[in-house]
């Protein structure tokens, strides 16, 4: 079988005349056929790496403002022992208390930006040993909207996470 036409790669029709509109972060529609998927994806990974700027060194280089200037306000956020939660300002408060625990920088093992979602594997060290996260990302509007997280609460919690 051939490769697909980006269009058709994206859920388009390889018939349609006009090929498939992208979002790109609340800047502007811009047209996939070229490489402006790329755009989007430089501007989620952009984000992305911002967030894990202002804590992947520890509370000692903890970042408040910058933190939350990447972050929606309204930020939908999931994780095994939150929940589901609504909000950037309880969001940052758990993460603070997070990076409080970190014993050393996280290490981050993969990131893969696709348009407006992004995707990171990362080890923490945390007091009683090392552990493996995912977090799963979605941009609008030029912030990031949505982060789910994922990992063993269980093995959390027995390494000394709080």
């Amino acid at each position: 079988m051939g490769q697909l036409s980006p269009a058709v790669a994206v859920g388009g029709d390889r018939n349609r005349s006009r090929p498939r509109r992208l979002d790109t972060c609340g800047k502007r529609n811009l047209t996939w056929l070229g490489g402006s998927m790329e755009i989007a994806s430089t501007k989620t990974a952009q984000l992305v790496d911002d967030y894990y700027g202002s804590w992947r060194h520890g509370i000692s280089s903890f970042d408040d403002a910058r933190v939350r200037g990447v972050l929606a306000e309204d930020l939908d956020f999931e994780g095994p022992i939150a929940g589901k939660r609504r909000g950037a300002a309880g969001f940052v408060g758990g993460l603070k208390r997070f990076v409080e625990g970190l014993q050393a920088p996280i290490q981050v093992l993969q990131q893969v930006d696709s348009g407006d979602q992004a995707a990171v594997l990362y080890d923490a060290d945390l007091p009683q040993g090392t552990m493996r996260f995912a977090e799963f990302f979605r941009v609008g509007e030029g912030r990031i909207q949505s982060i789910k997280l994922l990992y063993d609460a269980a093995q959390y919690r027995a390494l000394g996470g709080r």
